[in-house]
């Protein structure tokens, strides 16, 4: 995608992480819509695109929060990868892909954040994190994972350079 497109996209979809999306929060934890729209683009056109957009959506999202700077950026980049690697994989799937990317995506991204926050010198109960937080989230995720990535595809069908046809 065009990066004076993406840039201003991501910016705005990392605004939204930290700002609207907190109020539609269930129990300890609201849905985290830059990791399901940076996993469904690794997904749609593999990892390189989506690096570049883990790493802007990454800086920005921890420009906006009061968590470890570089910890949002680099579980991204990790989520980009996973997905990136799972999309050329066994799974063929459209249906289940999605999913299962978000389920795990999820959970590395909060054991990525976790490790730099206690590398701050944060003290954190990983136990309670890991069950009130992180895999909530991977659920919570998963459950929405399948309609952003519809989205997203539709977004990539839309800008997607058309073949010449002779």
């Amino acid at each position: 995608m065009n990066p004076y497109v993406a840039v201003p996209f991501l910016l705005i979809v990392s605004l939204l992480q930290s700002t609207l999306l907190p109020r539609v929060q269930v129990g300890s934890v609201w849905p985290d819509v830059l990791l399901l729209v940076v996993m469904s683009w690794a997904l749609l056109r593999r990892s390189n695109e989506a690096l570049s957009w883990a790493f802007v959506g990454g800086i920005a999202l921890d420009l906006l929060s009061g968590g470890p700077f570089g910890a949002s950026a680099i579980g991204l980049m990790i989520v980009a990868l996973i997905a990136g690697v799972t999309a050329g994989g066994v799974f063929r799937d459209r249906t289940v892909l999605p999913i299962v990317a978000a389920f795990v995506g999820t959970l590395a991204f909060h054991g990525v954040y976790l490790l730099a926050t206690a590398f701050v010198g944060q003290r954190i109960n990983v136990l309670d994190a890991l069950f009130r937080i992180a895999l909530p989230s991977a659920i919570y995720n998963a459950a929405l994972s399948w309609f952003v990535y519809r989205v997203m595809a539709a977004l990539d069908r839309r800008i997607r350079p058309k073949a010449l046809e002779w």
